[in-house]
């Protein structure tokens, strides 16, 4: 087909290949054919862009509509740019097309203008060039920018109403009241323009005969209806099939993607399954990974694989376990957090008097100590070196007592323990970081309950503190 294996074009392109059935292939085809495409275009097009067959045919016709009816392009012209049948119509095309227009219309730029370049540029571009440029002569074009997915809302709905009103009825048929419909259209309005019966009814059937039940559908849908833009072929079908290796079952699937839609949304071939597979390769076990896709389904979903494993690689050289508890936390602060602010925090710990082997070895036990804000970190240690007098490597070994609510937790139980202590109800010696790490039902049991009789002022302390203060 012409490709050139040292391209990005030639690896989508295999993608594809790989990806596409049969069927599936001369069924995108046909669709390009029966829209105006050449043979000898179709093919122009898939070497300009493969990604172009990944595309649902819903969004090709709807692409196709708006390029050739509302704009007036012709179809060979898109060929040429297949790239724009890729975009998200409801945030980059019609904004964009709606800001050209206005400046087309107070000719304030040329009407053989290309548009093709003001699509393509990103958005900072765009906004120098057609929006912030011409703010003195249309000072509402931002305004209009801004707005941009109400304005793309209507247009859908302007252009497609009947086919809305089946959507909508649709919908109540299969269980969802107005208020979840309401917040499905809003958050995905290119809903309205799906067929119900041809796209919608064989996605609802096929999940809900993998065992998705009809309050757990209408759940999902209003909390990230996305999923029904989806192919069922091509993507919800086989991200099923994926994360069923990965749990088992259909019922530990099924519960995963009810904690986090995400793992039935995102393209798990472009993330989740290049990390998983980095996971894997450092040696974590698979019990394990399954527990974090549950946990943290975001990170694993969205995280670009190249700088995944960048934290993945930095996490254990720093000698943590894979198959620890705290590895995953320790990659989820690397790939949460930016150089900049890594080293920001590293010196504040080193400013308090921690060498540097007394912060790595807190990281290791804690790693989340670098999500406190400096301004915590700073009046815990204020707190634990300045009012209990504790040596600032003593706290090094307890990173944790950093993360704690000073006002409602570890201020009262502090308070608790010295009365305890003035009273000659406790010993000198006695661990405080143990108390302060007890749930506060075990807490009250052990330092507040037991003395109610030797010290009933207790619990009045204890609850006026955690209530009085700030």
């Amino acid at each position: 087909m012409g490709f050139d294996p040292s391209t990005l074009e030639f690896v989508e392109a295999v993608q594809a290949m790989v990806m596409l059935s049969k069927s599936s292939w001369d069924g995108k085809v046909e669709v390009y054919s029966s829209l105006g495409w050449s043979k000898d275009e179709f093919l122009d097009a898939f070497r300009r862009k493969p990604a172009c067959m990944m595309i649902s045919e819903e969004k090709i016709r709807r692409g196709f509509e708006f390029f050739v009816k509302d704009l007036g392009w012709k179809p060979s012209s898109i060929s040429k740019y297949p790239v724009f049948l890729c975009y998200n119509f409801e945030k980059r095309v019609i904004p964009r097309c709606s800001v050209l227009q206005v400046l087309l219309s107070k000719g304030l730029i040329k009407k053989d203008i290309i548009w093709y370049s003001a699509l393509k540029v990103s958005e900072k571009l765009f906004l120098e060039r057609f929006v912030t440029k011409y703010k003195e002569e249309a000072p509402e074009l931002m305004q209009a920018y801004q707005e941009s997915a109400l304005k793309a809302s209507k247009w859908f709905t302007l252009k497609t109403t009947k086919n809305a009103d089946l959507v909508l009825e649709f919908l109540r048929n299969h269980g969802v009241d107005q208020t979840h419909i309401d917040k499905t259209i809003t958050g995905q309005p290119v809903l309205l323009m799906l067929h119900p019966e041809r796209i919608l009814k064989p996605k609802m059937d096929f999940l809900t005969g993998y065992g998705f039940s009809s309050p757990q559908l209408i759940k999902i849908l209003s909390r990230d209806p996305t999923i029904l833009t989806r192919s069922l072929d091509n993507h919800i079908a086989p991200s099923l099939e994926f994360l069923k290796g990965i749990f088992g079952t259909e019922e530990v699937v099924i519960a995963a993607i009810n904690r986090s839609t995400q793992l039935l949304k995102s393209f798990y071939q472009k993330r989740l399954m290049p990390n998983i597979s980095t996971l894997r390769e450092y040696g974590m076990p698979v019990s394990q990974v399954s527990k974090l896709i549950i946990k943290y389904p975001n990170v694993l979903c969205t995280m670009v694989p190249s700088a995944f494993r960048e934290a993945v690689a930095a996490t254990h050289g720093m000698g943590f376990d894979p198959s620890g508890r705290n590895f995953f936390e320790a990659v989820r602060v690397r790939t949460g957090i930016s150089e900049s602010t890594w080293d920001g925090k590293y010196e504040l710990f080193r400013s308090f008097g921690w060498s540097k082997g007394e912060f790595f070895d807190a990281f290791r036990m804690y790693p989340i100590c670098m999500f406190i804000s400096e301004k915590k970190i700073r009046k815990g240690f204020e707190f634990f070196v300045g009012e209990l007098g504790w040596e600032p490597s003593y706290i090094s070994r307890y990173p944790i007592l950093l993360g704690f609510c000073l006002e409602r937790r570890v201020i009262p139980r502090c308070s608790v323990l010295k009365v305890l202590l003035s009273k000659g109800l406790i010993k000198k010696d006695m661990k405080w970081t143990t108390a302060l790490q007890q749930s506060e039902k075990r807490f009250l049991e052990r330092f507040v309950i037991k003395y109610k009789n030797e010290a009933p002022e207790l619990i009045l302390a204890y609850q006026g503190l955690t209530l009085g203060l700030p």
